[in-house]
C-alpha cells in the first residue's frame, strides 16, 4: 500500500494495463468461439453446395421450371393411356334379372352352333359357350351383371374362332368368378393394397381378371389367323398368360406315311420311256414339281392343336392424377 502511494502513477499503469491485458483475453474468447461458429457454419454450406451440385438436374429455377414441363408430359401421357385403355371398359355392370342372363345365354349358344356347323367348325359334346354350369343351373342375381360381360366377350371370341376356320374347339373353360358363388375375391386389404401402392408410386388400372381357356385345333393358317384377330380386338382385352401349340402327329412323318406309285416301263400310248443323262430346264422343273407332291401328303399337311390361357381384363376407372406445380 505504502508502494502504492509513492508510485501512485505506476500502480495506476500496471492496473490498466492489467485491465486491458483482461480484456483483451476476454474479448479473444468471444471472437473465437465466434469465428468457430461461422467457420462451421461455414463449412457447413459447403458441404450442402457439394451435395446440390451433384443433383440432377441443379436446383435453380431454371431446371425447376424445365422439371415440371417434362411431368406435365408425362402426366399427359399417362392420362393418354388411361383413356386407351378405359375404353375396354363396359359403360354399364349393371346386374340384369336372372332369366334375361340365361335367356341370352341360350340364345347365343343356339345362334353359335348354326354359325359353327355352317363354317365346319367340329364342337365338343358338353358346349355351352364356357358357361356350362349354367345349363341346369341360375347365377346369382349378383353376379349377372360381370356375367353378362363375360358372355359378350366368349361370344365374341368364338365368333372369331368360326371366321379363323378352324377345325374344330376341343373345349372352351372359363374359370369360376368368387361372386358366382357369393364370395369375395381374394385381394389385400384397401390399407395394405394402399399401402404397397404408395411405396411403389403406382395406381392399380386393373379391376377384375376374367380367367379363359380355350383348346382349338386347325391348319396353321387358321391358328394364326385366329391369334391375329384376339390380338387386335378393339372391343375386348384379352391378355394371353400362356400359349401352346402342338402338332397332332407325335413324331416326324415316315416312309410308311405315303405310297409310291411305280410306272410302268412304258407310257400310256405304249411307247417305252428313256431318260437322259442330260435334262433340260423343263425337265428339271417337273423333276421338282413331282417331289414336291410327293412329300404333300407327309409334310405340312396335319393340323396343329392351339392352347390358349388368358384373362379378359376388366380395366378399373382411371383415377385423377396428381396436380405438378
Amino acid at each position: 500500500m505504502n508502494w502504492f502511494k509513492e508510485n501512485k502513477f505506476a500502480g495506476i499503469l500496471l492496473i490498466i494495463t492489467a485491465l486491458l491485458v483482461s480484456g483483451a483475453v476476454a474479448m479473444g474468447f468471444v471472437f473465437g468461439s465466434k469465428s468457430n461458429a461461422a467457420r462451421q457454419e461455414f463449412e457447413a454450406t459447403k458441404r450442402s453446395m457439394s451435395k446440390h451440385k451433384k443433383i440432377k438436374p441443379y436446383p435453380i429455377q431454371a431446371n425447376l421450371e424445365q422439371r415440371k414441363e417434362e411431368g406435365l408430359s408425362f402426366k399427359g401421357e399417362i392420362e393418354a393411356l388411361q383413356s386407351a385403355l378405359v375404353a375396354y371398359r363396359p359403360t354399364d355392370l349393371s346386374s340384369v334379372p336372372v332369366n334375361v342372363f340365361t335367356d341370352r345365354l341360350k340364345s347365343i349358344d343356339t345362334d353359335l352352333r348354326v354359325l359353327f356347323a355352317d363354317a365346319g367348325v367340329a364342337l365338343p359334346e358338353d358346349f355351352y359357350v364356357g358357361f356350362e354350369k349354367y345349363s341346369s343351373a341360375i347365377p346369382r342375381q349378383d353376379a349377372t351383371g360381370i356375367l353378362n360381360y363375360e358372355l359378350s366377350a366368349v361370344e365374341w371370341l368364338l365368333n372369331q374362332v368360326a371366321t379363323a376356320q378352324v377345325s374344330s374347339i376341343v373345349s372352351v373353360k372359363r374359370e369360376v368368378l368368387p361372386i358366382e358363388s357369393g364370395r369375395s375375391a381374394s385381394k389385400p386389404s384397401a390399407a395394405a393394397k394402399a399401402e404397397v401402392l404408395a411405396q411403389q408410386e403406382l395406381i392399380e388400372p386393373i379391376e377384375e381378371r376374367l380367367g379363359i381357356d380355350l383348346v382349338v385345333k386347325g391348319k396353321e393358317s387358321s391358328i394364326r389367323r385366329l391369334l391375329n384377330l384376339i390380338s387386335s380386338s378393339e372391343d375386348y382385352f384379352f391378355l394371353m398368360n400362356a400359349l401352346s401349340i402342338k402338332n397332332e402327329r407325335g413324331s416326324g412323318p415316315n416312309l410308311e406315311d405315303v405310297s409310291f406309285e411305280s410306272k410302268d416301263e412304258e407310257d400310256e400310248n405304249g411307247g417305252e420311256q428313256f431318260f437322259f443323262e442330260e435334262e433340260g430346264e423343263a425337265e428339271k422343273a417337273s423333276s421338282v414339281a413331282d417331289s414336291v407332291e410327293i412329300l404333300k401328303p407327309v409334310l405340312g399337311s396335319e393340323e396343329v392343336y392351339l392352347a390358349l390361357n388368358m384373362d379378359l381384363i376388366l380395366f378399373a376407372q382411371p383415377e385423377a392424377l396428381p396436380e405438378i406445380k
